[in-house]
């Protein structure tokens, strides 16, 4: 199986599945919103774009073919600094295994090999409706709000997470006025 970095390093991908980046080129949805202008304010409705894209998949995928369930995003973490200052990274349900690149970057990955690579681990737990942050296998040490993470600690709007020079702020799309049905 070949596991790779998007060329954007904010996520890993299954080579053998995707010829590129499914979450930087989604053939599904697209969600966009500003989520580093809102991190003191509420969240904006995010402008969903559902058409065009659903569209072209039922095409591709022929009459009488099913369509492979989107995975909604869950919410998102805004890089805080560096050179990828306000870029987004979408969390999705279940586990989200983060790290930090060299470039003081932060990347998601879902699969094995970001699990052995991954500082922290965010999880959003469908069924509790919540966000918990966890240690990773990586040595790096990771903090929230300053303070450092020994295990799993509940995460709320509004965090910062720092894992060596890489600082980002938590921001969930899902809680107690939305959850996807």
């Amino acid at each position: 199986m070949g596991i790779e970095l998007c060329p954007r390093e904010l996520h890993y991908y299954n080579t053998d599945k995707y010829p590129a980046c499914p979450f930087c080129t989604s053939e599904g949805a697209s969600v966009s919103t500003s989520l580093a202008a809102v991190a003191g304010g509420p969240v904006p409705s995010p402008v969903i774009s559902v058409e065009p894209a659903a569209a072209g998949r039922a095409a591709a995928a022929g009459p009488g073919t099913a369509l492979a369930p989107l995975d909604p995003p869950v919410g998102w973490l805004v890089s805080l600094d560096g050179p990828v200052r306000g870029e987004d990274i979408t969390l999705r349900s279940g586990v989200n295994y983060v790290a930090a690149t060299p470039r003081r970057e932060i990347a998601v990955g879902f699969d094995s090999e970001a699990q052995r690579q991954s500082n922290a681990i965010v999880t959003y737990d469908e069924s509790a409706n919540c966000f918990q942050l966890a240690p990773g296998a990586a040595r790096a040490q990771v903090y929230r709000n300053g303070k450092p993470v020994s295990s799993p600690t509940p995460l709320e709007r509004g965090d910062t997470i720092s894992i060596g020079s890489a600082t980002v702020l938590f921001m969930p799309l899902v809680g107690e006025r939305f959850r996807w049905a």
